[in-house]
């Protein structure tokens, strides 16, 4: 126990050490190289967003050089964020349910083929989203376990009757006058790959971004402990800029006898207002 709280007062006192621009070209190297990493395993469009969020962390380090500082504990989360979002609510790898395996288990539409896909909005408000789909009868699908293959086989036999089985938005079987548009097996199959794709990317990013943002979200608390801090909840006292403006004769507004200025008011940097005002 006692060399388990050697070693832990030994790493405290390493990260102690670690000045500002130290710190920042730390991340600027780690970071670079878990983001090569990310391009080679994942592609650029699946780190694109991580990309911007660095770019954030390195700048928003950059400036520990020139305290104060404004308090960022949360920019070295934002990774974290971006992967729950990405891959867990948006894609929902966590709420799918499971692939239909027996075919007599599916349900069936017999319809006219559409001419090309339509799109659908899905939801309602601010979460709505909009979608092409593959619809046939009254039968909204996809062709692979995400929202961006809408059958484009299919529309090469538009107008001509064919028989579909589906199951949760996904079409596993599309026949017209006996010849096989898309197979169950084939398509059972690559749902599948499809969604172990995703669980392997999902995976990976976490590992790659995800436990280092942790590791410097925690290292960053003890970098700044020692660095003035901007106090966000200290508000500013309301003020009253300088004159500005054009006068109106008393004549007009019944001053009193004294000239009216429209003076600009602000409120702790919220849009300003005009205020009417007697100038002594």
């Amino acid at each position: 126990m006692q060399k388990i709280i050697s070693l832990k007062q030994e790493l405290l006192d390493i990260v102690d050490s670690i000045t500002p621009i130290m710190f920042f070209w730390l991340n600027a190297v780690v970071w670079s190289l878990l983001l090569i990493c990310g391009y080679l395993l994942l592609g650029f469009w699946q780190i694109f967003i991580i990309i911007i969020m660095v770019v954030l962390i390195l700048s928003s380090v950059y400036h520990y050089r020139n305290p104060p500082i404004r308090n960022n504990q949360f920019i070295f989360t934002t990774p974290i964020f971006a992967l729950a979002y990405g891959f867990v609510i948006n894609s929902g790898i966590l709420f799918q349910d499971d692939f239909i395996t027996d075919k007599s288990q599916l349900s069936s539409v017999i319809a006219t083929v559409p001419a090309e896909y339509e799109y659908v909005r899905i939801g309602g408000g601010k979460y709505s989203r909009t979608h092409h789909y593959f619809v046939i009868g009254d039968v909204k699908l996809h062709c692979s376990d995400d929202n961006y293959d809408e059958c484009e086989k299919a529309y090469a036999y538009k107008d001509q009757t064919a028989t579909v089985l589906y199951a949760d938005g996904l079409l596993y079987d599309m026949e017209v006058d006996g010849k096989k548009i898309y197979e169950f097996n084939e398509q059972l199959a690559k749902f599948q790959h499809d969604r172990q794709k995703k669980i392997y990317e999902f995976i990976t990013s976490l590992v790659l971004f995800g436990i280092p943002s942790l590791v410097f979200f925690f290292l960053n608390k003890r970098v700044i402990r020692d660095i003035e801090i901007i106090e966000d909840d200290k508000k500013e006292k309301t003020r009253l800029p300088a004159k500005l403006g054009f006068p109106f004769t008393p004549s007009l507004l019944s001053g009193g006898g004294k000239p009216l200025w429209f003076d600009k008011l602000t409120t702790n940097g919220f849009p300003y207002f005009w205020v009417l005002q007697e100038v002594y």
